[in-house]
C-alpha cells in the first residue's frame, strides 16, 4: 500500500499531543527537573509557558500554578469549615411526635 508505513495511534502525535520526532528533545525529560535552574520556582527544561513549544499542551510549571492553588483553596476552605462547624454548633431539641416516629418508621423500611 503506497510508501506509507502503518503506525500505532500513540506515536503519531493525534492521540496524545506528544509527538514521537520530538522524543528526543522533551519526550523523556518532560516532567524532570534540571540541576540549574533558569528560571525562578522552575526546574523543568520549558519554563514557565504558558504554551509548550514541542507539544498541545501547557507547560508543567504553568500547570503547577493551577493544581496547588486547587489545594490551597480545599485546605483553606475546609479549615474554615471546620472552624465554623465547631464554633456554631448547637443543640436542638426534637420533639417526638407522630412527624418524628413517621419518618423512624420510614427510614427502617427502605433500609430492609
Amino acid at each position: 500500500m503506497g510508501g506509507m508505513a502503518q503506525k500505532p495511534l500513540l506515536s503519531t502525535g493525534s492521540f496524545t499531543g506528544f509527538h514521537s520526532e520530538l522524543a528526543s528533545d522533551i519526550g523523556a525529560t518532560y516532567l524532570s527537573a534540571e540541576s540549574v535552574r533558569r528560571q525562578s520556582f522552575c526546574g523543568n527544561k520549558e519554563g514557565w509557558g504558558p504554551l509548550s513549544q514541542t507539544r498541545y499542551d501547557f507547560t508543567p510549571c504553568f500547570m503547577d500554578v493551577w493544581v496547588a492553588s486547587v489545594a490551597v483553596f480545599g485546605i483553606l476552605g475546609g479549615a474554615i469549615a471546620v472552624w465554623w462547624l465547631l464554633r456554631k454548633k448547637k443543640s436542638f431539641m426534637v420533639g417526638k411526635d407522630w412527624h418524628f416516629w413517621t419518618k423512624q418508621l420510614y427510614g427502617t423500611t427502605l433500609a430492609c
